[in-house]
């Protein structure tokens, strides 16, 4: 394999692990470029059944084999390496011969061997028998037969070489109530024991020994046991690996959690492990059972892929889809697009997105993506990508907001035909920020935009108030000591006040418009003071509609209805916190 540029470490925490320079940023953001790339030319884009542009991988086994070839390029890790080598392993091989297969490049490394064999020795006081057991892991039956059978356990050499069709764990759990009958089988070492319990299948906790039969192995140890174990019965290699799943699993039950503590399991720092353990967890179970669903559901905690480079794990669901959940492709890919954005890299997250096969997801994610970025380069994301325009103009309404242009952002809304998110941005943000202040030119002139519209007419009621608001001081001064003015200035107060407060019953879940409101009864009230009591007592009876209302002064009226608004503002403000 070419030599590495990295760890194993997922590139999107590269340089917040170490004080890079900024050159070493561009560089990663060069390598995820050159990802990118590579998938993107070999999909291609489907437009006939979707609403918009969804990216299809043809022949997903180009990619492993694309790869694999030149690991260098695309600055894969040998533990990356390794995870993409099985995986096209596990996809491209014969299932005749997959088992053999995978065994020849488990064990194409057995450096470790020897080591392995003294390490258990060791701890077993020289027990000779290690050595079979060590053997048996590296599916190596011939040489454990003849092992056995120079440790003169002529029995046991001759079941593991039998033939397929013999029921091998049968006849080794017979066998083992037999010497344990005549007392025999308590005179072999513990090692010796713990090679017939293999043979018999049983790996994990066995209660007769109180012992747990692969403990003090290593995981690939281990792992190797329940392959060689797990295939006897002409089982199937996702068979085997399933039951070692099985065994790291937190089932119920004090022999299951003595079984799972004393069982070696990979570390997740292991991508091919994690590669493997996931192949096995998806495929059809041989054995359809209740129990075999409920160990299997267990199990799921085991096999998260939050820890994985987001690279690798996003190429995983493409190449191998039937793997995965939806929701799983979905936090797969979302984390990877993350990954591109934390890059400045958000086009290639857009384009990521859009292999997702669900419509929502594959809009929900391109949309997010969209909202955070200020889109200059439309022609790419609506020509090359088939983004639909609404998206974008959603999206440059979504920036706006967050930059505080709200006249911006309605814009963007009218555009979009969003009337709705248009009328929400005038009333609640634009209009609070900008009328009774020295600019309400802007909140004006978006108010006669929203009334242009025809299709609403509380932003009418606002603009009417507003702007009465200016010439009513003059008409109160002229109405004084006037019986008809007085009465039509009385009036449109009333009529002002009945229409806010109607207008307030309607946007409750809009504190800063409730908030602008609040001050446009207050200067109406402000107003109305300058008439007599008589005047008060109808329009707190009329607007207020409470009891004992017809005994307020001027003064409490005025603080009953500031305090009306202030408590609804408080409640909408609480609800959001």
């Amino acid at each position: 394999m070419p030599s590495v540029k990295r760890s194993s470490d997922d590139l999107e925490s590269i340089c917040k692990k170490q004080a890079v320079s900024h050159n070493n940023c561009i560089d990663v953001a060069k390598i995820y470029t050159s990802i990118m790339n590579f998938i993107r030319r070999l999909s291609r884009i489907d437009c006939k059944e979707n609403p918009y542009a969804c990216l299809n991988i043809s022949k997903p086994t180009t990619i492993l084999t694309e790869l694999l070839k030149k690991p260098e390029v695309f600055d894969l890790s040998n533990n990356e390496y390794k995870a993409l080598e099985l995986c096209d392993i596990l996809m491209n091989t014969d299932p005749k011969i997959l088992i053999d297969r995978f065994y020849e490049w488990l064990n194409s490394d057995n450096s470790m061997k020897l080591e392995s064999i003294a390490d258990l020795e060791s701890k077993h006081s020289g027990d000779l028998w290690a050595k079979v057991i060590i053997a048996l892991s590296y599916g190596e039956t011939i040489e454990a037969s003849m092992l056995a059978r120079s440790r003169g356990d002529h029995y046991f050499a001759a079941l593991i070489v039998g033939p397929e069709e013999c029921n091998s764990q049968k006849s080794a759990r017979d066998r083992i109530r037999e010497l344990q009958e005549d007392g025999s089988f308590e005179k072999m070492t513990i090692c010796h024991q713990k090679a017939w319990y293999i043979l018999a299948g049983k790996l994990s906790y066995c209660s007769q020994k109180r012992i747990v039969v692969v403990e003090n192995l290593d995981w690939e140890r281990v792992l190797g046991l329940y392959i060689w174990s797990g295939v006897r019965p002409l089982q199937s290699l996702d068979h085997a690996v399933q039951l070692y799943n099985e065994a790291m699993s937190h089932l119920p039950g004090t022999h299951y959690l003595i079984g799972n503590k004393n069982t070696a399991s990979p570390p997740p720092s292991c991508l091919w492990a994690g590669v493997l353990r996931l192949w096995a967890s998806k495929m059809p179970m041989f054995v359809a059972t209740k129990e075999r669903e409920r160990r299997r559901s267990a199990d799921k905690d085991t096999l998260l892929m939050k820890g994985w480079p987001t690279d690798l794990a996003w190429i995983l669901t493409l190449v191998v889809p039937n793997w995965f959940s939806e929701d799983e492709i979905y936090q797969c890919t979302e984390r990877w697009c993350n990954t591109l954005q934390e890059s400045s890299l958000a086009d290639q997250a857009v384009l990521a997105a859009l292999f997702l096969k669900s419509p929502n997801y594959r809009e929900k994610l391109a949309k997010s993506i969209l909202n955070k970025c200020e889109w200059k380069d439309e022609e790419y994301l609506v020509n090359k990508l088939n983004i639909p325009m609404l998206w974008i103009q959603e999206a440059k309404a979504i920036h706006a907001h967050s930059i505080k242009d709200y006249a911006t952002e309605a814009d963007w809304y009218f555009k979009a035909n969003e009337f709705k998110k248009a009328k929400y941005a005038i009333l609640n943000n634009l209009v609070p920020t900008t009328l009774l202040s020295k600019n309400d030119d802007l909140g004006i002139r978006y108010l006669l935009k929203l009334d242009q519209s025809g299709q609403d007419g509380d932003g009418l009621i606002i603009l009417s108030t507003y702007q009465s608001l200016k010439q009513l001081s003059q008409k109160v001064t002229f109405a004084i000591g006037n019986p008809v003015a007085t009465n039509l200035v009385q009036h449109e107060i009333q009529t002002r006040l009945n229409d806010l407060k109607e207008l307030k019953d309607r946007y409750t879940h809009s504190p800063d418009l409730l908030v602008f409101i609040k001050r446009l009864c207050g200067k109406l009230v402000r107003l109305s003071t300058r008439f007599d009591n008589e005047f008060f007592e109808r329009l707190s009876n009329n607007t207020l509609s409470t009891q004992h209302t017809s005994t307020l002064s001027v003064e409490e009226f005025s603080q009953s209805f500031f305090t009306s608004f202030a408590t609804q503002v408080q409640r909408q403000q609480d609800l959001i916190l």
